[in-house]
């Protein structure tokens, strides 16, 4: 789910990027990235299944390990499902983290914003510390011995203070966050991927402003949404006129 995490990954010209289903796609791979998933431990299951978990721990060593929401569930040491929000009981996860999730029944959906608690990543320093994107989940995440938070992050409307969020390994190659769209931010994602790089031995490479690329693209379907309909029928539908005051001119601006 959340599908839309990777389209700045697939615009990005340095990036091969694409979804795979099989083994055999993983074994070329320079960086593997678990997306979130609505039922995390059905699909823990479906990737055992599937030989994609035998595969992901085969590759740890070499490859680099990222996980988003419920794929850093899965990053962890085990998912307990006592509520049964899920399917109940206590599923072993990859072990590749050390962390342990707890599913509660209260679903967090929240904006937050904050910091790396260490800025490096991969084996390499980050010149970007911050991070922003949204939280869309349940479970709660106990830190095991020996692990190291992602971020610390403070979440949108919530005046309590910052909290602590994702989980990264003691060599850094592994690492995960519950932040959706954490890579629509471009300085954190062109970071990201300038040390998923230098890990490998790789040159620097050019980085799309996919911030820019994407207000360009609403303004473009705008101007076409207001060039192919007639406004001023329209906005007469719920008893507004065009052209209108300043007032109204902004507020249907606003809802392009």
């Amino acid at each position: 789910s959340n599908f839309t995490d990777f389209d700045p990954l697939l615009a990005e010209p340095s990036v091969a990027a694409r979804f795979c289903y099989t083994p055999e796609e993983l074994q070329a791979a320079d960086l593997i990235i678990l997306p979130g998933s609505k039922q995390t431990v059905s699909d823990l299951c479906w990737m055992r299944e599937s030989g994609l978990a035998e595969a992901i721990i085969a590759l740890s060593g070499r490859v680099l390990l990222f996980g988003i929401c419920g794929g850093m569930q899965m990053l962890g040491v085990a998912i307990e499902d006592s509520q049964g929000v899920e399917m109940g009981g206590s599923e072993q996860a990859l072990g590749l983290l050390p962390i342990r999730t707890r599913m509660n029944p209260e679903k967090i959906t929240r904006e937050a914003a904050g910091e790396l608690v260490v800025p490096r990543l991969f084996g390499e320093s980050l010149e970007c510390a911050g991070v922003e994107g949204y939280e869309i989940h349940v479970g709660e995440t106990d830190y095991l011995e020996g692990a190291l938070p992602f971020s610390n992050i403070t979440r949108k409307g919530d005046a309590r203070s910052a909290v602590l969020d994702g989980c990264v390994s003691s060599d850094s190659r592994v690492a995960g966050t519950y932040l959706h769209g954490v890579f629509h931010q471009d300085e954190f994602r062109h970071a990201f991927l300038r040390a998923a790089r230098s890990a490998h031995g790789l040159a620097p490479a050019a980085m799309l402003a996919w911030q820019q690329l994407r207000e360009g693209e609403f303004d473009r379907l705008a101007q076409t949404v207001s060039a192919s309909i007639d406004l001023s029928r329209l906005l007469g539908f719920v008893g507004l006129s065009w052209p209108a005051g300043d007032r109204k001119e902004r507020a249907c601006a606003s809802t392009r």
